[in-house]
């Protein structure tokens, strides 16, 4: 049953959450079983995988509603259970998605004037994710909360035309996330510097930012004039404010504007504080802390390039600031230049070698682009610090990130291969979260590589407990059934991934290789020809089914599977000749079956020039020169078999039967003697 069509559109902006992760699989069919999709990745504590048991919980919810068997203690099936559990994946997974669009629009920037005026814009609904495992770094303090503003290209340093002030501020207050505890350098408050976090960061892409810039443009040129004198009177108010305050009294101006910049910046006033930053600047351009404090503002609106000018300005004002070299590390890998961050990563530790943050992010920029190893060393080095050390800011930094420290390592040593130590930490992570379903996953996954089945089992039942609606550890168990040739009880697991979600083609496939080693062919080809109706990109739903058409006789549509194969698959990458040469000597089978001799000369022919020594497709061949009464071929076939393989009892008797017919009552004789000679020595090997 289709799933309702308000959950259905909601599911389209959400890929984006779901990573893949396989294990190895047993062969059925020739070919193996699928795993699906696994939420090894993205998965928050047991958060993540609540998005999908709401998905799957709807699904259930909408297949069963009328089915009068079911029982779910109050029979309470009905709309109100389904649009609950649409409403919640929807929260769950889409508010994001919701606001971001909502912003992409010129009626929301008209009407959120009026709706700040009005005071009824409300905070929005934000998801945090703390323990997921992602191509970002993680949290490694509490500083810089997420924002949800990068979309809003303001001004560049040159050209500093923005909303007017009081706009922005209402704007903001009303909107952005208030939890920004920004990491003092020193105790110095006119001081503070923020350090940025590498996680918690969105921003939108680079088509979205352009029309927002062309949106704010064409809305500024209806308020330019009013708002230009606004903001020149609101500057002027401001800066008599700050001189007629009794601690600013001694300051110099570029000093005073540097401080109103950290305070805006506190409030989440990105905007006004880059305006102030410019501002102090302009009074001294020699305070490399202006600069840093500068570029990281430019970063939290998304001003990647401006924040990397930003700290080159300050790198050279001050050379021997570690923490200028770690934010811009962190920049360089929003921006995907991982080398540039590595490099910078390792400037600062080379600077301030105690700082555990600056090897936590190397380390975990490291796993991005697979340089596991050297992941493993700066997390070892950090764990064994932790151990060794109860320095207080130590024991901070080991509450906030000890888990995901764990949880990475044993994500790196698993892409290693290297089973037993990446256990070692998946179990040291489920003592310290017991709920955490992505490490009993692994743990499942691990212990199934190894053949621990009975290991793996347990961490499949485990998530059940957790996560009644996770389809990855129902499937998962199926797997296993199958495996130890319990086809029957695989079954069965198989049904209920199917009940939670029937829009899941690998689900389909793998109950149909159980059905087929129960020789069950036909409900095996239903199943997986209801795989590939819903996905018709996996080539080996097709070998799967060609190979059952073929076990059961149906020549004709086994045909059909192999011209799809061919033309959809194989000949355009035409390099695997494995493949090709599977599908033309089964191809040619099928028409030989089916006594189309010439179409079945064509495929074994084709067959032959990527493996002329096999002897199946010879004798098929001979056997067709036969029928065709070319005997000259067929005895060339029948010779060269016989040579390849002098014990073959078969091509003894064929070639004796030919010999027979073209008078050659000799060499007939002979061939019929070997072949006797040959079935003797077959029996005595038996005995």
């Amino acid at each position: 049953m289709k799933l309702p069509e308000k959950l259905e559109n909601q599911l389209n902006k959400s890929n984006s959450m779901s990573m893949s992760l396989t294990f190895n699989t047993d062969n059925i069919c020739n070919n193996p079983l699928l795993t699906s999709e696994d939420f090894n990745n993205n998965i928050n504590n047991h958060f993540y995988p609540l998005c999908q048991i709401h998905k799957n919980k709807a699904y259930f919810y909408n297949n069963n509603s009328n089915n009068k068997n079911y029982d779910n203690n109050n029979n309470n099936l009905n709309k109100i259970d389904i649009d609950k559990e649409i409403n919640n994946y929807i929260n769950d997974n889409t508010i994001k998605e919701m606001h971001n669009e909502r912003k992409n629009s010129l009626f929301f920037y008209k009407s959120t004037l009026n709706q700040i005026e009005k005071g009824s814009i409300e905070t929005n609904k934000t998801t945090n994710f703390s323990d997921t495992e992602s191509n970002e770094c993680h949290l490694l303090t509490n500083d810089c909360a997420s924002d949800k503003t990068n979309s809003i290209r303001l001004m560049s340093q040159e050209n500093k035309k923005v909303f007017s002030e009081e706009i922005l501020s209402k704007f903001y207050n009303n909107n952005e996330n208030k939890n920004n505890n920004i990491i003092n350098d020193n105790n110095n408050n006119n001081n503070e510097q923020c350090i940025l976090n590498i996680s918690n960061i969105s921003c939108f892409s680079e088509n979205s930012t352009s029309f927002v810039t062309e949106t704010l443009n064409l809305f500024q040129n209806t308020t330019k004039e009013n708002n230009n004198n606004k903001n020149n009177i609101n500057n002027k108010e401001n800066l008599l404010d700050i001189s007629q305050n009794e601690k600013y009294k001694n300051m110099k101006k570029w000093e005073i504007l540097y401080i109103k910049g950290i305070e805006c910046r506190k409030n989440g006033q990105f905007e006004k504080s880059l305006e102030y930053f410019t501002e102090s600047i302009i009074e001294n351009r020699n305070n490399f802390k202006t600069y840093f404090n500068r570029g990281f503002t430019y970063y939290k609106l998304n001003f990647l390039e401006e924040s990397i000018e930003d700290y080159n300005q300050s790198i050279k004002l001050n050379p021997n600031y570690s923490y200028t070299y770690y934010n811009r590390g962190i920049v360089y890998d929003k921006m995907n230049q991982y080398n540039n961050s590595i490099k910078d990563f390792t400037t600062a530790i080379e600077l301030n070698n105690k700082k555990l943050e600056f090897y936590f992010n190397r380390g975990s920029v490291y796993k991005i682009i697979n340089k596991y190893l050297n992941a493993i060393e700066d997390f070892t080095f950090i764990i064994k610090n932790l151990e060794n050390n109860n320095d207080n800011n130590y024991e901070i930094f080991k509450k906030q990130n000890y888990f995901y420290i764990y949880y990475t390592r044993a994500i790196c040593y698993e892409k290693l291969n290297n089973f037993q130590s990446a256990i070692n930490d998946f179990e040291y992570c489920v003592k310290m979260k017991s709920y955490h379903v992505s490490s009993y996953n692994h743990l499942a996954n691990l212990y199934f590589n190894t053949n621990n089945y009975k290991k793996s089992l347990e961490n499949y039942k485990k998530i059940i407990e957790i996560e009644p609606y996770f389809t990855p550890a129902y499937h998962g168990i199926g797997i296993i059934y199958n495996k130890m040739e319990n086809y029957k009880k695989a079954i069965e697991y198989f049904n209920k991934c199917i009940e939670l979600d029937n829009t899941n083609a690998v689900y389909y496939h793998n109950r149909g290789c159980s059905y087929k080693s129960l020789n069950d062919i036909n409900k095996a080809i239903k199943d997986i020809s209801i795989a590939i109706e819903l996905n018709n990109k996996e080539k080996i739903f097709y070998e799967n089914r060609v190979f059952m058409y073929q076990k059961n006789g149906n020549y004709e549509l086994a045909i059909k599977d192999y011209d799809i194969l061919y033309n959809n698959f194989e000949k355009k990458e035409n390099n695997n000749y494995d493949k090709l040469f599977e599908i033309f000597q089964g191809r040619g089978l099928c028409y030989f079956e089916m006594h189309l001799y010439d179409k079945a000369l064509l495929d074994f022919n084709q067959a032959l020039q990527i493996n002329n020594n096999n002897l199946f497709c010879l004798y098929k061949r001979a056997k067709i020169y036969e029928f065709k009464n070319d005997i000259n071929n067929c005895l060339n076939d029948l010779n060269k078999i016989i040579e390849i393989d002098n014990m073959n009892q078969k091509a003894y008797l064929k070639r004796a039967e030919i010999y027979e017919k073209i008078n050659k009552l000799n060499e007939s004789y002979k061939d019929y003697e070997k072949a006797l000679l040959i079935g003797k020595m077959l029996e005595k090997n038996k005995m």
